[in-house]
């Protein structure tokens, strides 16, 4: 067995793996013990003294929903969605869903679009990084200028290359890419700069006049279209601005749609259930990861579809990384000093194995995890591969003395797909699904997109506008750019990123989602934005207390509108208008 009893944790001995996993349940708002008896250390103490657990900050419910609808797919009493069907007094949840994210297939063709192994990065020469640059540039520009009618009597029906001079004082049509003048610091009204593309304007780059435009929202990166005056060739009076071209909505057959929303193979008629929750899972000053517990309590005994975490798992910003703390309790009672990618077997996977261990594996739920660039233990690259063992099957027993028993080059998810299980030859059905960052996945008939990196903070923070409501404008950039990380160059300090542009299309949006995830720093909201429901639930954990995490709820289509249309007929999902979201403290 492990050499390490792990402090202020439900987690097991992982050899053998025959030790029934404690009941993880919310802790109490005046709790000052862990689940394991042990005193708390002050932060996880103050954690367990937050206020206002479980209480809902924020909903989302669309405007052509009723109020009752609305409120039947919200939770009642903290404990369960108000589905009977779907409660936790079933032996088995109903939880059938299908999750597409790593094969191409007909009815989801984007899986090309996601990382699914690791790859060589870093290594861009600077002429492909500039190549790069400019493909994202021309085919955005192409998307507008088709998506505006072409020159047909479109937007750009006389569109000119960007730097030529029209001195006759007609207005001229140009496409490019927004960049700063200073090139480095905010962007600023007076230094906007607009760069055409290489084969059309040599990339050539005209300052931007922005005094007779009455809305804009501007940051490096974005591109977009301008109509105004350019006598000289070297500065263009705005008038009219164009901020990108959102890619359509995925379409799905009318059969399948029944098939996910109404056969008993799926959902039976009853709602989707989503929760999602974004890292850092632990207190700012410790590694007992109590909110993660609570949340996995909170899974346990709300039994939803699906759950969707976000890193970071294990932050390289928190304090015990950066002192070099990450430390577990022997069974000697000797405390250890252990690499980042153990505590993650040992503490964060038993976590996320008790629910599955104290249903004798009844618990149908499926978790989705996202990496994040804050990641102690992974790579620290945009875009991310997904989370897997370095060492293939499962790591491997250390031969070194005084780590006896431990496992070295694995992440212990293998455990979670084994508990409750044992005895059965073959698991009834896949548990973890560890996808790239970002991802677009499937859900049945919804789509998803996914990112850690926090851009709308980047964006919020590296932008210049005029009129235009935050938060809205912000979510709108991600799916006007089709892109999940349109700024460019990334920011440097706290919100710096590393973008490896030779796999810039990897960050690319190739639909836009029936549904965003994109935690951030940011004030937590749930809205919808041209047909899309953005979902930013901030983090589980806030310093040394609790933080937020959303609940998603999709109401089937509705049978009537499905039974008398050809089954091979193609249509989109339209989850804005049959989706409600609750965010919710931890």
């Amino acid at each position: 067995p492990s050499p390490f009893t792990v402090v202020n944790s439900t987690t097991p001995s992982k050899k053998p793996h025959t030790t029934p996993l404690q009941s993880i349940t919310p802790s109490p708002g005046l709790q000052k013990k862990s689940s394991s008896g042990l005193s708390l250390s002050p932060s996880t103490a103050k954690y367990g003294e937050r206020k206002g657990a479980g209480t809902t900050v924020q909903r989302y419910t669309p405007t052509s929903m009723d109020k009752d609808s609305a409120n039947s797919m919200f939770f009642v009493d903290n404990t369960k969605f108000d589905i009977a069907s779907n409660a936790a007094t079933k032996s088995k949840s109903n939880t059938n869903v299908s999750i597409s994210f790593d094969v191409p297939t007909p009815s989801f063709p984007y899986a090309t679009s996601n990382v699914t192994k690791h790859y060589k990065h870093m290594f861009t020469k600077t002429h492909e990084r500039a190549m790069a640059l400019d493909d994202n540039l021309t085919s955005l520009a192409k998307a507008m200028y088709e998506g505006s009618g072409g020159s047909d009597g479109g937007l750009f029906d006389n569109l000119t290359p960007v730097g030529v001079p029209e001195v006759s004082g007609n207005n001229v049509q140009v496409l490019g890419r927004i960049c700063n003048e200073a090139h480095e610091g905010r962007i600023n009204k007076t230094a906007v700069m607009l760069e055409g593309s290489r084969d059309e304007s040599g990339g050539r780059r005209v300052m931007v006049d922005l005094a007779a435009v009455k809305e804009y929202s501007l940051f490096p990166g974005q591109i977009v279209g301008i109509e105004g005056s350019c006598p000289g060739g070297r500065k263009i009076v705005a008038k009219k601005i164009m901020e990108g071209e959102k890619k359509p909505f995925h379409q799905e057959s009318v059969r399948d749609i029944m098939k996910y929303n109404h056969s008993t193979e799926y959902k039976d008629g009853e709602p989707l259930r989503i929760m999602s929750a974004a890292g850092p899972f632990t207190a700012s000053g410790d590694l007992d990861f109590e909110p993660l517990k609570d949340l996995m309590g909170m899974m346990e005994t709300i039994r939803p579809d699906v759950v969707i975490l976000t890193g970071p798992f294990l932050s390289a910003n928190h304090d015990h990384v950066k002192n070099n703390m990450v430390e577990l309790e022997a069974e000697d009672g000797e405390r250890s000093v252990v690499t980042f990618e153990t505590l993650f077997s040992e503490k964060i996977t038993g976590i996320m194995e008790a629910p599955f261990s104290n249903t004798k594996g009844k618990l149908a739920t499926k978790i989705v995890l996202v990496p994040s660039t804050e990641d102690a233990f992974h790579t620290s690259v945009f875009p991310q591969p997904p989370y897997e063992d370095r060492i293939p099957g499962g790591g491997k027993e250390m031969k070194v003395q005084g780590a006896e028993g431990m496992i070295s080059g694995s992440l212990g998810i293998h455990y979670v797909e084994s508990a409750g299980r044992e005895g059965e030859a073959e698991p009834e059905s896949r548990r973890i699904y560890t996808v790239s960052n970002p991802a677009t996945i499937k859900i049945n008939d919804i789509t998803i997109g996914i990112t850690s990196a926090d851009p709308l903070t980047a964006l919020g923070t590296h932008e210049t506008s005029l009129n235009i409501s935050r938060m809205h404008r912000l979510s709108q950039h991600l799916i006007n750019q089709q892109s999940y990380y349109p700024l460019f160059p990334a920011p440097d300090g706290p919100n710096n990123i590393s973008l490896d542009l030779g796999q810039m299309e990897k960050w690319r949006m190739p639909v836009t989602p029936d549904i965003l995830i994109v935690p951030s720093k940011l004030a937590y909201f749930a809205k919808e934005v041209a047909g899309c429901v953005v979902v930013n639930s901030n983090s589980l954990a806030k310093g040394n207390t609790g933080g937020s995490y959303a609940c998603i709820s999709v109401k089937p289509v509705a049978r009537e509108s499905l039974e008398d249309k050809d089954g091979d007929l193609m249509q989109e999902a339209r989850a804005a208008e049959r989706t409600a979201v609750e965010i919710k403290k931890i």
